[in-house]
């Protein structure tokens, strides 16, 4: 809520719309529904081009939490070209872990693993741990839902290893 108030006082409306769409995704996972869409609606209005991209990406969250995985992946579709244009790589993996996961309680379990694939991957590229690490844990979830144990225990393992990094 500070960082809402100090980035509207500076009047700097990306950083404002990026703590409204955090906040909300918060706020969704508190079970504050009604809240959280209102600061997703404002941050929509006041977003400028530079964090479009990223608020399309946290209103889809906020549409994974409430556990409406279809509407995340539509926005998950809207989101990712204009991070890409925006350069915006390490969203762009966190979004496709996401929608892996979204993909999964879909029953696209195909279309899930080629997402969380590449999101395991890139995210070993750039060096990003954690993203890395919930990527395997989120393939294990997925091949054990398949019934594929083996593959399942192997993914798990990749992940404790980078979780051991840490």
């Amino acid at each position: 809520d500070s960082a809402i108030r100090w980035a509207a006082e500076h009047a700097l409306p990306d950083l404002e719309a990026r703590a409204r769409g955090n906040l909300a995704v918060l706020l969704t996972q508190l079970g504050r529904t009604a809240e959280a869409a209102e600061h997703l609606d404002i941050a929509t209005r006041i977003a400028p081009s530079s964090a479009r991209g990223f608020i399309i990406y946290l209103t889809g969250v906020s549409s994974h939490r409430r556990g409406d995985h279809r509407e995340a992946c539509a926005l998950y579709d809207r989101a990712q070209p204009l991070l890409e244009e925006a350069g915006d790589i390490t969203t762009v993996e966190v979004l496709r872990l996401n929608r892996g996961v979204s993909l999964i309680y879909l029953g696209d379990l195909n279309g899930a693993r080629v997402e969380l694939a590449a999101a395991e991957q890139a995210a070993t590229r750039l060096g990003l741990t954690v993203l890395a690490g919930m990527a395997a844990h989120d393939l294990g979830f997925l091949e054990g839902r398949r019934g594929h144990l083996a593959d399942a225990l192997e993914a798990y393992d990749r992940a404790e290893a980078r979780y051991r990094e840490l």
